[in-house]
This record gives C-alpha cells, structure tokens and sequence, in this order.
C-alpha cells in the first residue's frame, strides 16, 4: 500500500515538473543563455539545459573569456543581478548561510543589491486602488507618485491619510508573485538536475536549499505576516520606551499593500546629527542592544535585517525600527541554549558550548564529541588573553556553528539569522562607539537570565509543564502498549521493514523494463510496417501500403512517448 502511495506521488510529482518546464520554456531559455553570457556555459551544458535552448559558438567562447576574468562567485552574483528579483532574493538568503555555501561565495552574495528601477505609477495606483476598493483620494489626501525605496519585491511610497496622518505605503509590483513562482519552480528542476548531473554538489543540499527559500520568499510576499510581526513586537515592547514600533493601519493593508505609520527620526550611524541632537552615542549604543537582548532571549522573536538603513533614534534612549520583512523565532529551549552559549564563551567552558551545540542543532550522523570539542577549542582559544571588547561576538559564534555543521550538525536557520543580526549590530555598535563591548553586556543580561531560569517561578511553570506531559503519558500509554501487546499475540501479525530508497529503485526497474518492452513492441511494428510496404498490403494511402503507414506512425509515437519518460524519470 506504501509503496502504491509513493507511485503515484511521484507520477504526479513527474507531470507537475514535465508541466511546469513546459510551461516556463522561455524563462529556462533565458537562465541558459546568461548562465553562458557569464562564463557558466560548461554549467549550463553539464544540466543539460543545452537541449532546451542551444547556446551559440560565439557565446561559448564569450563564456570562457568570462570565466577567465572572474572568479565563479563573482559570475554567480552578475547572472543572479541579470536573472531578476527571484534569484537576487536567492544569493541574499545565501549569503547569510555561511553553514550551507563558502566564505567566498558568501563575501560575493552579500554585494547583491535589492535595489531595482520602480514600476510606474499608473500601475501601482491600479493596484492600491484594486486591493483597498475605490479611488485613491477617497483614502488618501497626498500620495506621492515617485517611491523613496524601490525593491525587487516592493515599492515605498510617502502618504497622508484623510485625517493627516503621515504614512508610508509598501505596494507590491504587479504582477510579481506569478514571476516569482513560475522562478521557484524552475529552481525546484534546477535543484533536482544538480544533485543528479553534478554529485559533488549534494553535500550542499540544493533541493533543501530551494524548499527553504521558496517557504521565505512566499512569506515574504504576503504583506500580513509583516504586519503580524510588527504588531506583536509591539505589544513585547508596549509601555517600554526604548523601542518605537510603526503602527500598522490594517484598514488600508492586504496581503500586497502594508500601510504604516511614518517614522521620522535620526539614521543611527549619522553621528554628527546625534552629536547636534544632543544624543550620546555610546548610551544609544546601550539602549540598542539591551532592545536586542530582550527581544532574542526574552521574547524570542527578533529582527533579523539589523543593517543601519533600518534603525533610527527617535530620542536620547530611544530607537524605532523599520523593514520588518525578515524575523527570527527562538523557542524558550533554543533561548535557554545560547544564553548558556554566551556564559561558555565568557568562562572558557568548551564542553559546556559543545553541549549546547549538540542541543541546539540537528544530527546528521554520529557525533564524535572529543573532535567537536577540539575544533571549538581551536577557534575560541586565540581569542582569551585579549580585551572583551576586540573580541567580533558575532563572527566568533558564526565560526563556532560552522565548526558545528562540519560534525554533522545542521543548524537552524533562526540561529543563522541570529549570527548574523548580532555581527551586524556588533559593526553599528563600534561606529558610534570604539569602547563598545559586546560581549559583557551579552554575559550580563545572559546570567540574569539563567538566575531567573531558576527562580521559584521558573521552576513551577518547569514542573507543571513536566507533570502534565507525564500525566497525558501515563493516560495513553497502558492503552497502546495493549495494543501492541495484542498485535504480537495475533497469528496474522507481520512485521514490516522498510528500507529508504527502495520502493523508488524498484519503481525505476519497473518503468525500464515497460520501456523495454514498448522497444520491442515499437521494433516489431517497424518491422511489420516494412513487410506491409514492401508486399504491397491493400488497401493505399498515397500510393503506399495503409497498413504499413500505419504501423510507421504507430511505431513513431510509441518511440517519442518512451523517449520522453525515459527522459524526464531520470530527472
């Protein structure tokens, strides 16, 4: 029965890849040809993508000049620039998985620009216009026509609500999802003919690497859920005045339009504008990450674009955030991890961060704990004897997950985000202040943390969590173990073993030996045409044998259908 399911899912996973190629031909055409245009053309043919679209000599040799003046990350990055939004969104998510790709490739992706020319007007006002219902101006008393941000994704513009309100307005490019989509499926086929043409790249995972990025970027294009993370770290930091949160006018947002309330404050890395607003930088630099710390390690739910075009200061301790675009989600046991981590780092506790390594990532294999803790040890060594504050916090806990993932952990990618959100307000952090140490602000709030892990309070929720997971255990377990007990005694009880992999094997011996079978059949009708032919069968069509020109056609279209499943299984 399991093996009929997963037949006929993947009949249906077949005709959605062969439809789906289909369909995208032209845009398949395109990633050929300036995969070729940037010195992929070997790439390109190894994928066989050749055969959908033929890539011109010239080209060719255009391609292997390209290839000799630049360094494959750098052609990478200019195909993703060339191919559009879809593939420059992909190298973005890249470049902050240094667990997944290498430095170099990482260093490459991280100069990709989101900056795109803007749509015009005409066709934004038809789309605010179609998704909030009636004429513009009977919702807004100024709107500007010329956006002041313009994304691959999105477009921003300045408004004035009926009532005066300042607002900014993100709208959706027209038409995007559908471009966006027809690309993630090209991706998926992509992704599948690299781990089968080129098998060094599986230890990179290219079809997880895909699933995960088509998950964020179809989040990333429905505006509610930006709306929901701005609404709830909102009510994190309500009556707390050191973090301003836009609001949301819900009124006038939909899934392709986020209005929101203007924020009009002090880009933090302006230091002469904070210096003449009488605003000290190194306390801005405080208030900023005790904001941080609480929304990672209290809240659990943080902003993970921390670059400074996304934080102002709207007073002498008081920030506001913008672009809530991307989010990380830290559980309550993954928060308890890197507090932990945090103290590790601090006390030169190397079994205790290799423990917490090990609780926080996935196994992807045996784990040779000495070795994880040797290669820990290694890259946090050179680092003690020196300044709290020369010590890059986020580069280190960065190098540490890597490290990880080379002892088959597979690390979240909200851990990642973390990584990275941290080395970013690390680098903010020493532009407004040299003295900044991050890493004794980290080790403070992370032992205030773990005092109240052990509060009286703490320890009550901790066993009445415990004793009502143990109390549902004990409700089913005598029942299933019964059950199970009553399946054994059985006389028709069978034990089942399923090995991974093959009841795809036997399907692929399956289809062969139908494809075999319709060779011999399609030969046979061959040769029974050329008898029909040759003896002069009656009765004619065109002056030749109808039998025999019709066992040729016949023959033709089992061959060419053959052919084509052949082709696109292997895939």
């Amino acid at each position: 029965m399991q093996t009929e399911v997963r037949n006929r899912v993947e009949i249906i996973r077949l005709g959605t890849n062969i439809w789906s190629t289909v369909k995208n031909i032209g845009r398949v055409k395109t990633i050929a040809t300036t995969m070729a245009k940037h010195g992929l053309a070997t790439v390109a043919e190894k994928l066989e993508l050749n055969k959908v679209a033929r890539i011109p000599s010239k080209v060719k040799k255009k391609s292997e000049k390209e290839a000799a003046k630049f360094t494959l990350p750098q052609r990478l990055r200019m195909c993703f620039e060339e191919l559009g939004p879809t593939y420059v969104k992909l190298g973005q998510l890249l470049s902050m998985r240094p667990d997944l790709i290498p430095p170099d490739f990482i260093a490459e992706f991280q100069l990709l620009q989101d900056t795109v020319s803007p749509s015009p007007f005409a066709a934004i006002k038809r789309a605010i216009e179609t998704e909030i219902g009636g004429p513009l101006e009977d919702h807004f008393k100024e709107f500007d026509h010329k956006p002041f941000a313009s994304a691959s994704i999105a477009q921003v513009y300045k408004a004035e609500l009926r009532d005066g309100t300042a607002v900014v307005v993100k709208v959706q490019r027209p038409h995007i999802e559908g471009i966006i989509e027809g690309d993630v499926q090209i991706l998926e086929l992509l992704a599948s003919l690299m781990e089968h043409y080129l098998p060094e790249l599986r230890v990179f995972n290219p079809t997880g690497i895909v699933k995960e990025f088509a998950k964020t970027i179809r989040r990333e294009l429905n505006f509610k859920f930006e709306a929901n993370h701005i609404n709830r770290i909102a009510r994190n930091f309500e009556g707390d005045a050191r973090l301003k949160v836009p609001k949301v006018f819900s009124e006038y947002s939909t899934e392709r339009i986020l209005t929101l309330e203007q924020i009009d404050g002090i880009r933090i890395t302006d230091i002469a504008a904070l210096k003449k607003a009488n605003i000290d930088p190194a306390l801005i630099t405080h208030t900023g990450v005790q904001v941080f710390y609480k929304m990672m390690l209290i809240d659990g739910l943080f902003h993970g674009d921390l670059h400074a075009g996304n934080i102002f200061v709207t007073g002498p301790e008081t920030l506001a955030l913008v672009d809530f675009g991307i989010v990380g989600y830290l559980s309550r046991q993954l928060r308890d991890s890197i507090a932990n981590i945090f103290l590790a780092l601090v006390e030169e506790d190397y079994e205790t961060l290799a423990c917490e390594m090990l609780e926080i990532g996935r196994p992807r294999g045996s784990i040779n704990m000495e070795h994880l803790q040797q290669g820990i040890r290694d890259i946090v060594e050179p680092y003690y004897g020196l300044s709290l504050k020369d010590i890059n916090v986020g580069r280190l806990l960065i190098d540490v997950t890597l490290e990880a993932s080379r002892h088959s952990l597979r690390v979240p990618r909200d851990v990642m985000l973390l990584s990275r959100a941290l080395l970013t307000l690390e680098g903010t952090g020493r532009i407004l202040n040299p003295d900044f140490n991050l890493l004794e602000e980290m080790s403070d709030f992370s032992k205030v943390l773990v005092r109240d892990r052990y509060s009286p309070e703490r320890i009550i929720k901790d066993l009445i969590r415990i004793v009502r997971d143990a109390n549902s255990l004990l409700r089913v377990m005598p029942r299933q173990l019964k059950q199970i007990l009553n399946k054994l005694a059985a006389e028709e009880y069978t034990l089942g073993v399923s090995i991974e992999g093959l009841p795809r094997s036997i399907q692929r011996l399956t289809i062969s030996r139908h494809i075999q079978t319709g060779g011999i059949f399609a030969s046979a009708l061959i040769l029974a045409s050329t008898a029909f032919i040759i003896s002069e069968t009656e009765p004619y069509v065109f002056g030749v044998s109808a039998w025999g020109l019709g066992a040729l056609l016949l023959a033709f279209f089992l061959s060419t259908t053959l052919f084509w499943i052949a082709f696109w299984y292997r895939n």
